[in-house]
């Protein structure tokens, strides 16, 4: 964290590093978790610094990513990671607000890791797509049609089919055209006019799904019948009381 500004109006850049065990004498013993004492641990400069977006607040509107994410979980338990400018090794005093594709004075920069921990989902920038960490093979595609070109049988099918989570994350292995529709396990579905809500904050709801260290329910597409196959017997209980 980098602290900046004026005193009486001061600013917190989080920069994300990636540390590397001095003594590791390949790539996988580096992938341990950090002990207390991090004396023999170094910043690895191989690897590009990534900067926290500032997804809203200070008065600034909300960019359309932000309004997406807003509708997963709360803004301050999303957290997006963007790429340095392109030249520029000193990413921590850049000033990066989400605006669009312009982020802060002209800067150019662009999404590279998408973070969600009370879902437990990590979306990672890997060519033109986001891929996800915890479903192996599998990257983010547009919910609309679940990234097949025909949608299902007819116009509206996929729509139709998650529109009663109110919001979900639609993944697709683009070997086997396998989807899968991820729903928020600790945000309380209710009736919002005529579609569905999800309330992040419910504190009774969290707990329940904290308790069962639920993140995510997993639904698969059954592409023949048209309809989703929840992964276990909580997520067809989610889906009920989504209905």
């Amino acid at each position: 964290a980098r602290l900046s500004g004026p005193l009486d109006n001061p600013r917190c850049d989080v920069v994300r590093r990636a540390l590397r065990r001095d003594d590791a004498s390949n790539k996988d013993e580096n992938d341990v978790a950090l002990p207390d004492d991090l004396a023999n641990f170094s910043v690895d400069e191989a690897t590009p610094p990534l900067q926290l977006l500032r997804l809203g607040g200070a008065g600034a509107g909300l960019s359309p990513l932000a309004l997406k994410l807003r509708r997963l979980d709360a803004l301050s338990h999303s957290l997006a990671w963007v790429e340095p400018p392109e030249g520029s090794k000193d990413v921590a005093g850049r000033v990066l607000e989400a605006a669009g594709d312009a982020i802060g004075s002209g800067i150019s920069a662009r999404v590279a890791l998408l973070e969600l921990p009370r879902l437990g989902l990590t979306l990672r920038k890997r060519g033109s797509e986001f891929w996800c960490d915890e479903h192996d093979g599998f990257a983010l595609v547009d919910a609309a049609a679940f990234g097949i070109d025909d949608d299902l049988d007819r116009p509206g099918d996929a729509v139709e089919l998650v529109s009663p989570f109110g919001c979900i994350v639609a993944l697709r292995d683009p070997d086997t055209n396998d989807v899968r529709v991820l729903a928020a396990a600790g945000s309380r579905p209710f009736r919002d006019g005529d579609g569905i809500g999800l309330d992040h904050d419910d504190a009774r709801w969290r707990r329940g799904a904290f308790a069962l260290r639920l993140g995510h329910h997993r639904y698969d597409l059954d592409r023949l019948a048209g309809r989703l196959v929840p992964s276990d017997a909580r997520a067809a209980v989610y889906h009920v009381l989504a209905l």
